[in-house]
């Protein structure tokens, strides 16, 4: 199907990022599609930090505003801004590759019945020969977008193509989530009777995380959504609570024998990967906690 009746919105939601969202940008500037047939749209989603100058660059880019605290309210928001048929959403961490949006139209195009198309989301370390054990264990468990789409019907958000008229079937994502919105409008979409697919050639880079507080973020606005979805519930918490709460002899000594902690070839790095496996324990503990305590989910 001809790509020559159609445009693409990317939409990109940023947070207190100017900083990786300028290498978004740069990434979306050099795509082989050409520039009239897409446009980019970039909502400051409540940053507290100035946006607006480090977009300087870029006047042709779209910035709108939405102070409701959420990826979601914010990828709303610049649906309801876009002109296009066609909706792509990254992330402003996020590096596309050049030929993300003509693959990702073509993709979309070229298939039956279609609800969403979702691609590849790869993590990149800063420097491979000197990782952070946060940067490990983020290499060691790259997000499995192939699986989700095939277990449970979902695709990232980071990489994601689908059709306005979708979105006016089924509707606009939760905008009360702070995470795991990407799940639940995919599994409407999905009891739409849509065809939801994976493209493994659609290619979207992801910077790892570095940092222990980085990487807490990350568990505290994961737990809060799967709590938020229905994918756990508050007595799955509970017997977890009690479980992980014990030191992890018998799920440590299984982190041993797995396939990505022997794929690890410096000691140095085994080390800091049990490190990483201990925290994320007692992470996830602490957060399930403080949720069935009457916390309130993370962004």
């Amino acid at each position: 199907m001809s790509a020559d009746n159609h445009r693409v919105s990317v939409i990109i939601p940023v947070y207190n990022d100017s900083e990786n969202l300028l290498n978004c940008l740069a990434a979306v500037e050099r795509q082989t599609l050409h520039k009239s047939k897409f446009e980019v749209i970039v909502v400051d989603n409540g940053s507290s930090r100035d946006i607006g100058s480090a977009l300087k660059s870029y006047p042709a880019v779209n910035t709108v505003y939405e102070p409701k605290v959420g990826s979601y309210a914010a990828r709303n928001r610049g649906i309801s801004s876009s002109g296009g048929d066609i909706l792509a959403f990254t992330d402003s961490d996020c590096i596309p590759a050049r030929d993300w949006l003509e693959k990702g139209l073509s993709s979309l195009l070229n298939k039956t019945n279609v609800g969403f198309v979702a691609g590849k989301v790869l993590f990149f370390a800063r420097d491979e020969n000197n990782m952070t054990g946060v940067e490990i264990w983020e290499m060691l468990y790259n997000y499995e977008q192939e699986s989700f789409i095939r277990d449970r019907h979902f695709g990232l958000t980071a990489n994601l193509f689908t059709r306005r008229g979708v979105m006016d079937e089924v509707g606009l994502f939760n905008s009360d989530l702070k995470s795991a919105g990407d799940y639940e409008w995919g599994n409407r979409v999905y009891d739409k009777g849509f065809n939801i697919y994976y493209d493994g050639d659609l290619v979207v880079m992801h910077p790892a995380r570095r940092t222990y507080s980085e990487l807490a973020k990350k568990v505290r606005r994961l737990i809060g959504g799967q709590l938020d979805v229905g994918i756990i519930n508050r007595n799955e918490c509970k017997r977890k609570i009690l479980i992980d709460a014990i030191p992890p002899v018998v799920s440590l000594f299984r982190f041993l024998k797995s396939d990505e902690y022997n794929s690890l070839d410096r000691f140095d790095y085994k080390i800091k990967a049990i490190t990483v496996f201990i925290f994320l324990r007692y992470a996830t503990v602490y957060e399930m906690t403080r949720l069935l305590l009457g916390g309130k989910s993370a962004r």
